[in-house]
């Protein structure tokens, strides 16, 4: 039997949102764990405090397991 509910689309920064929520960090946010990964520089990864630097790892990991998971015509942001 197949399923006729119908899922929520996410864009990539809405999956960082989610996973952010229902995660337990040991640290104080950062500017750097609910954005795009992709739009951080080089220079600013250069300068990061370890926290920092654990936020947009985080960030990047979830990015990259989201579009290694989600097929594009699932995502929210793929969509025209």
């Amino acid at each position: 039997m197949t399923s006729s509910r119908h899922l929520h689309q996410l864009t990539c920064l809405e999956a960082i949102e989610y996973i952010v929520s229902k995660t337990d960090f040991d640290y104080p946010e950062t500017p750097f764990r609910r954005r795009d990964p992709y739009t951080v520089t080089a220079s600013e990864i250069s300068q990061m405090t370890d926290d920092e630097l654990r936020d947009y790892t985080k960030a990047l990991q979830i990015v990259n397991t989201f579009e290694a998971t989600v097929p594009r015509e699932h995502r929210a942001d793929e969509q025209d």
